[in-house]
């Protein structure tokens, strides 16, 4: 894995960690006011009926560890979040760290990065780009991982 692809994860996990936190809530209030259609739809007959029908007792805890095992993803998300931001954080450079930051954590483009910065769109995407990424891997690549948003 390259340090692009690695860093670039980190955008991706942001609008993950808001879909599932969206379906967390979610989760969380059917648990508490009973199922609604969709779940019922979901849960693949074990529930019976419509809004008005409450959990059964073996349905009840398969989306309470279903939930469980969402809340665990969106954990494991933010420590990689965390992970990255401490990584950038221990960069020597201080334009490597404001190039990782501006593009990676801010996801701004080259051309706002090139403002951000003071240079010309073309050094900022090519060479500082090159360096502070190189830097990067140099420091880092045993530590790369890939998140699994399975």
């Amino acid at each position: 894995m390259t340090a692009d692809e690695y860093l670039g994860q980190y955008r991706l996990i942001e609008a993950e960690i808001k879909q599932r936190e969206k379906l967390i809530n979610r989760m969380r209030r059917e648990i508490f006011s009973g199922p609604t259609d969709n779940v019922i739809a979901n849960i693949d007959g074990a529930i019976r009926g419509g809004n008005s029908n409450y959990w059964d007792d073996r349905s009840l805890e398969q989306y309470k560890d279903e939930l469980g095992k969402q809340e665990e993803k969106v954990k494991a998300y933010r420590k990689f979040q965390m992970d990255v931001i401490k990584q950038i954080d221990s960069m020597e450079s201080r334009i490597d760290r404001v190039i990782l930051y501006s593009k990676y954590i801010d996801g701004l483009t080259w051309e706002e990065v090139a403002k951000e910065t003071g240079y010309s769109f073309g050094y900022a995407r090519g060479y500082l780009k090159s360096v502070a990424l190189n830097h990067f891997f140099i420091k880092y690549n045993k530590q790369f991982y890939k998140i699994n948003s399975k």
